[in-house]
């Protein structure tokens, strides 16, 4: 049995956990070749993202639907930057546009290694410092590792900042 699931879970946040795996859930579903063959990342982010966005329901700070974008590099009408300088682009977000309401980011790997890289997590773990500190001020940050070839459909690595 895939423990992946329940390490999805550990965020505390009932409704995101449950978002994020029933669109995990439906990827392997409805594209697992897609993993089979090795498509590229920003594919599956891609694809990810289509399954996630009505799954996500809406923001307690304004009653708006959540967004839920792939690739983003804008905070409002600027480049999106960490650390004051670095141009990022996360490969999944959840958040409001045109706003500073950010509630997840979400970096996304291929392969079979159960460990994080190391330059995502340096990423995410600037994510959610606040926007005062030159982060973005996410609630939530997520490294996700899905298997290929014969390991599609396995999460080989969750890991929450």
């Amino acid at each position: 049995m895939d423990d992946w699931r329940e390490r999805i879970k550990e965020c505390g946040d009932g409704g995101l956990s449950e978002a994020l795996i029933g669109a995990i859930d439906e990827l392997f579903a409805r594209d697992r070749h897609l993993l089979e063959v090795n498509v590229h990342e920003n594919t599956i982010a891609a694809i990810l993202r289509c399954y996630l966005q009505p799954r996500v329901g809406y923001a307690p700070e304004d009653g708006g639907p959540w967004d839920v974008d792939f690739d983003y590099n804008r905070r409002q009408a600027m480049v999106k930057t960490i650390n004051g300088v670095q141009n990022v682009r996360p490969d999944l977000i959840v958040h409001r546009r045109n706003t500073d309401i950010n509630h997840l980011a979400v970096e996304l790997k291929k392969g079979s290694s159960g460990s994080p890289d190391e330059g995502d997590l340096k990423n995410l773990a600037a994510y959610l410092l606040p926007l005062e500190d030159f982060g973005l001020g996410y609630r939530y940050a997520l490294f996700l590792r899905f298997g290929v070839g014969d390991d599609a459909g396995k999460v080989a690595c969750v890991r929450w900042l």
